[in-house]
C-alpha cells in the first residue's frame, strides 16, 4: 500500500527535537494505521520490526500527535488531513476511512474526548461533519424532531418557514486556526478558500510545531505597521512560508531590542576591512584552481565569489588597485 510523505519533515522543529526511537516509532504508526490513522497498539511487534526497544516512555514524546481512544487504540487526528485533504462520502475511495470513523470515533459517547477529536477532523470533514460526526442514536433522534417539526407545520395551516442552517453544518475552527487568522485580523466567522485549506492542511505540522516565544514573536511582528515589517498580506503566503515567517519575525524582534552599534573610527573601519581581505585571499589560495573542482561544486561557486565580488569590494573599500 502507498502512501503520502512529508519529505520536509526533517526541517520540522517538532520532528527534529524528537528522539531516533520516537521518529522511528512515529513512522511506523504512519506505515501501520488503517485508513483514518488508527492501529490497535502493539509495541512488541514495533519492537520487533523497528529493531528496537519501544515502550510508552517513546510513545509519550510524540505528545497530542497520537491520541489514545476509548477502545484503547491509538489515533492520528492529523493523519486524514494529510492523506486525503476534504473528506466527501460521494468519493467511494474515501468510504473505508468513514467506517473506520464511525466505528472507532463517531461512536464514542459524548465527552470532552469526543468534542477534542470533532474539533480536531472538523476541516477534514467540512460538510459531511454535520451526519458523519453523529452516532446511530443522534440520527434517529435528529429524524423524530424532523418529524415532530413537520407535524407542528401542519397543524399551523402548512405555512412554511425558512429552516435556520444547523451548527452542525457549519465547520468549527480550532484554536490554532483562530490564533493563524488573528494575525492577518481576519473575522473567525469567515471561512477558508479552498485554497487556503489546502495551504492550512499542508503547513499544519510546523504551525502545531510552533512554540509560544515563536507565536509571541509573530504577533508582535504583524500587530506593527506592515510598512515596517513588510510581513504578509494574504494568509495563503504566510501559511505557506510558515517557518521563514517565524525567522524573519525572531530578526524584527531582535533588531528592535539590541541596542544600537557604536561607531567606530575610520582607522578601525579600515583594520577591520584588510583583516576581512587577507582572510578571503588566504581562503582563495587554500581552495586552489576553479578549473581543480567540478562545474556547480560549492568550492567552485565559492572561488568565483570570493575573485569576482569579495576581494574586488574590500579593495574597493581600501582604495587598492584590483
Amino acid at each position: 500500500m502507498k502512501r503520502f510523505t512529508e519529505t520536509v519533515k526533517w526541517s520540522d522543529p517538532w520532528f527534529r527535537r524528537l528522539k531516533p526511537e520516537a521518529k522511528l516509532l512515529w513512522q511506523w504508526l504512519l506505515d501501520n494505521c488503517d485508513h483514518a490513522g488508527i492501529i490497535e497498539p502493539d509495541m512488541e511487534l514495533a519492537s520487533f520490526q523497528i529493531g528496537s526497544q519501544m515502550g510508552i516512555d517513546t510513545l509519550s514524546q510524540l505528545g497530542e500527535r497520537v491520541i489514545k481512544l476509548t477502545n484503547g487504540k491509538w489515533f492520528v487526528p492529523k493523519f486524514i488531513g494529510f492523506q486525503y485533504g476534504e473528506l466527501s462520502r460521494d468519493c467511494k475511495a474515501h468510504n473505508p476511512v468513514f467506517a473506520s470513523l464511525e466505528k472507532h470515533v463517531f461512536s464514542i459517547k459524548p465527552s470532552d474526548l469526543r468534542d477534542t477529536l470533532l474539533n480536531t477532523l472538523s476541516n477534514t470533514l467540512s460538510k459531511d461533519l454535520g451526519l458523519g460526526s453523529l452516532t446511530p442514536q443522534d440520527k434517529d433522534k435528529d429524524k423524530d424532531k424532523d418529524k415532530d417539526k413537520d407535524k407542528d407545520k401542519g397543524s399551523e395551516g402548512g405555512l412554511e418557514e425558512t429552516a435556520s442552517p444547523k451548527l452542525l453544518d457549519v465547520p468549527k475552527k480550532c484554536q490554532t486556526q483562530l490564533r493563524v487568522e488573528k494575525l492577518m485580523r481576519r473575522p473567525s466567522e469567515k471561512p477558508l478558500t479552498e485554497k487556503e485549506k489546502t495551504s492550512f492542511s499542508k503547513s499544519r505540522p510546523a504551525i502545531d510545531a510552533t512554540t509560544e516565544d515563536e507565536w509571541k514573536a509573530l504577533e508582535a511582528y504583524y500587530a506593527a505597521p506592515q510598512s515596517e515589517t513588510m510581513s504578509r498580506k494574504e494568509l495563503v503566503t504566510l501559511l505557506n512560508n510558515w517557518n521563514g515567517e517565524i525567522d524573519r519575525a525572531k530578526l524584527w524582534l531582535q533588531s528592535k531590542s539590541e541596542p544600537p552599534k557604536p561607531a567606530i573610527s575610520e582607522g578601525q573601519q579600515r583594520y577591520e576591512w584588510s583583516e576581512e581581505l587577507r582572510r578571503a585571499t588566504v581562503e582563495l589560495e587554500k581552495l586552489g584552481k576553479a578549473i581543480e573542482h567540478p562545474e556547480g561544486s560549492p568550492q567552485r561557486i565559492r572561488i568565483a565569489k570570493l575573485k569576482n565580488q569579495i576581494i574586488p569590494g574590500l579593495k574597493t573599500k581600501l582604495g587598492v588597485e584590483a
